[in-house]
């Protein structure tokens, strides 16, 4: 039975339809316009039931409100898998870098797919979010994995709202993984003269002179080409990055802008990389761009590095101080950064100039950062301040 329709509407009329438990029931069907479907450029068309031909002109006029606040109910049966595909392959490989794009392809695959992919975009809800991070927890995931799994999800259903796929982005309505801080663990100037007297005579000896006395990433010191070097000038240019993608090295941009930068040698670094120059003449890889290249001349894979240079040097450090009675510990590859900036900022050297040298994007990452160091410098602030005024004590 079709009943007379308002203007706009389409028709109204009485069906049948079968509920989820098998049983089937009379209800009022309406379809409402609610515009044209910005990726096809159609009218776009919704259908609204109710048990009664009264509660049924509420739901028409509340779609209506809503259609006139951009929120518009989906029609699409799309699922959350079909739509992470593609948001993945039309958006996410036009706005990140290669290794983010295969970062986020791990993510998907691996956290979000299994719990939510075959639920419908359109159903979602924050509690299936919050789902995919509460299994991921118990699973023993990181505060930081769960939270990069957010930050995607959230951008994601940005992107379903613009396209008028969902109403609103359910993801933000879920708090973040609560942040625990790591500590920190830099080497003392002792053990860092350990270790580098250890890798001195090792294939890349210049490579952790600039790791430890300059802060340069591990992406960075392996994209270190020749013509970024100025020896007369003592200077170091930072242009590029060698990252893994498939597992392969690529030569990639520097991490954020402020990565791109020049910092001044310690002489005792650039004795280092004249010597290091020399050791790659001597081994016929003259013709090389790269500062410190694989066997062939050609960029070095980040992960040989830790696994056939940097690790065997630790475990001699590590051997070496045992031996004598002292602990060294086992750290990563990072925490010669976090080495770096910690010697630094404890020889009070100002933090805008660690933040310059480090490539931070703002000096309140490095304040954060290395925040353990703030105490010891407060300390020695009040005896300058003590020994300067200590005249008039």
């Amino acid at each position: 039975m079709k009943a007379r329709r308002s203007n706009g509407d389409g028709a109204i009329d009485k069906v049948k339809r079968t509920r989820k438990d098998g049983t089937i029931v009379e209800c009022w069907r309406g379809r409402v316009s609610v515009g044209d479907d910005p990726r096809t450029g159609k009218p776009r068309r919704v259908a609204v039931y109710a048990s009664t031909r009264s509660e049924l002109a509420t739901k028409i006029a509340k779609v209506k409100t809503d259609a006139l606040l951009g929120i518009i109910p989906s029609t699409d049966r799309i699922t959350v898998r079909g739509f992470m595909e593609r948001w993945l392959v039309d958006v996410a490989a036009a706005r990140v870098r290669a290794t983010t794009l295969e970062l986020y392809h791990g993510m998907v695959r691996t956290h979000i797919l299994p719990a939510i992919g075959s639920k419908r975009l359109a159903a979602l809800t924050g509690q299936d979010v919050q789902g995919v991070l509460s299994v991921m927890q118990r699973a023993g995931k990181s505060e930081r994995t769960r939270t990069l799994v957010l930050v995607l999800l959230r951008a994601a259903l940005d992107q379903a709202m613009q396209w008028n796929l969902v109403p609103r982005n359910v993801a933000r309505t879920v708090d973040r993984p609560r942040q625990v801080r790591k500590e920190i663990q830099p080497l003392t100037v002792e053990q860092a003269q350990v270790f580098l007297r250890i890798a001195s005579s090792r294939r890349f000896a210049a490579l952790y002179e600039l790791a430890i006395l300059v802060g340069l990433r591990r992406g960075e010191l392996l994209g270190l080409q020749w013509n970024d070097v100025d020896f007369d000038a003592g200077t170091l240019s930072i242009v590029r990055s060698i990252v893994t993608l498939h597992g392969k090295p690529i030569v990639a941009e520097t991490k954020t802008a402020a990565g791109r930068r020049r910092v001044h040698l310690p002489r005792r670094t650039v004795r280092a990389l004249k010597e290091q120059q020399a050791r790659l003449f001597s081994l016929g890889l003259r013709a090389s761009p790269w500062v410190f290249p694989n066997e062939n001349g050609e960029p070095m894979n980040p992960r040989n590095l830790i696994r056939r240079s940097f690790e065997p040097i630790l475990a001699e450090a590590m051997n070496v101080e045992k031996e004598a009675g002292r602990a060294f510990p086992r750290i990563r590859f990072h925490d010669l950064r976090h080495t770096s900036a910690t010697i630094s900022m404890n020889l009070l050297i100002p933090p805008k100039v660690v933040q310059e040298r480090l490539g931070h994007a703002s000096i309140g990452v490095t304040m954060d950062t290395y925040s353990h160091v703030s105490a010891s410098i407060q300390r020695e602030a009040a005896e300058r301040i003590d020994a300067a005024f200590a005249a008039d004590g």
